[in-house]
C-alpha cells in the first residue's frame, strides 16, 4: 500500500460522495493498493481494513488526530488529541481467509474473522439478531464428539468466548477510548470510527482544494491538472501572492 496523490484522492472523493462509507473505504484502500477489484479488499478482516485506513490517514494528513465528544452527563464539549500510533493495535497483514481452530468445552470450532462482505450482507438482511447472524456467517464448522453441530445450537457461554477470541485476533476492529469530563469528572468509553473520521477530513480537504483551484484558475488561467501538478506548497505561495 502507498500514499495517494492529490488527484487520486480527489477522484475517490468525487466518485464516492453518494456511496456508503464502507464502500468508500474499500475504494480508498484499493486505490492505495493499486488494485481495481474490490473483492480482495472486502475480504479483509474489519481490523485489517481499519488498520489500512489508519495508515493511509497518517500518510495523507499527518500523525495527529483531533477528536471532539460530548459528556453524556453534563453535555460539556470535550476536545483532545491522539497520535495515530496510539490507536494502532495490530500490524498490516494479509488477513484474508485465515481460519482459526479452537476447542471450547466439548465443541471443536473453526471460524474466520468478520469482513466488509459480512457487513454488506447484514445491511441487506432483515435479521432481528444481526450480531448472532454475523457470528453464524463466520463459523465455518462445529463438531462435538464427531457430530456436526449448527451455529444456532451453540450455548451462550460458548458464543461469548468465540466473540472474545475474535476481538483478541482483530483488535483494530473496535477501538474504545476512556474519556473523563473536565467539568463533572464523569468517565465513559467512546468508540473511534476511522471510516467516518477519515471521510470527514477528506471531504473538508477536497472542498478547500477546489476553492484553491478556482482562485488560481481564475487568476492565472491554469487548468485543474496544471494546478494540481504545482503541489500544495507552491500553490500556497501563489495564493498568498493573489491575496496580497
Amino acid at each position: 500500500m502507498r500514499n495517494l496523490t492529490e488527484t487520486e484522492l480527489l477522484n475517490v472523493w468525487e466518485n464516492c460522495m453518494d456511496r456508503p462509507l464502507m464502500e468508500t473505504s474499500l475504494h480508498l484502500i484499493a486505490t492505495a493498493s493499486s488494485v481495481h477489484d474490490l473483492s480482495g479488499v472486502a475480504s479483509l478482516s474489519i481490523g485489517q481494513r481499519d488498520a489500512r485506513l489508519l495508515q493511509l490517514r497518517e500518510w495523507m494528513f499527518g500523525p495527529r488526530l483531533k477528536n471532539v465528544a460530548k459528556c453524556p452527563h453534563c453535555s460539556e464539549k470535550i476536545e483532545w488529541e491522539n497520535e495515530v500510533k496510539e490507536l494502532r493495535l495490530q500490524p498490516l497483514l494479509p488477513g484474508v481467509g485465515t481460519i482459526f481452530d479452537v476447542t471450547i468445552e466439548t465443541y471443536h470450532i473453526s471460524f474466520r474473522l468478520p469482513t466488509s462482505n459480512d457487513l454488506f450482507h447484514l445491511k441487506q438482511s432483515s435479521s432481528q439478531t444481526p450480531a448472532r447472524e454475523l457470528l453464524n456467517r463466520c463459523i465455518t464448522s462445529i463438531r462435538r464428539e464427531n457430530e456436526i453441530v449448527v451455529p444456532s445450537d451453540l450455548p451462550v457461554n460458548v458464543i461469548e468466548k468465540i466473540n472474545d477470541l475474535m476481538n483478541k485476533e482483530d483488535p483494530q476492529a473496535d477501538i474504545m477510548m476512556l474519556l473523563t469530563c473536565p467539568s463533572c469528572k464523569t468517565q465513559w468509553q467512546s468508540g473511534f470510527d476511522i471510516l467516518s473520521y477519515f471521510w470527514s477530513e477528506i471531504n473538508s480537504w477536497a472542498k478547500h482544494l477546489l476553492q484553491e483551484i478556482f482562485i488560481l484558475a481564475k487568476f492565472f488561467g491554469w487548468s485543474e491538472r496544471e494546478i494540481l501538478e504545482i503541489g500544495p506548497k507552491r500553490r500556497r505561495l501563489y495564493l498568498e501572492m493573489v491575496r496580497a
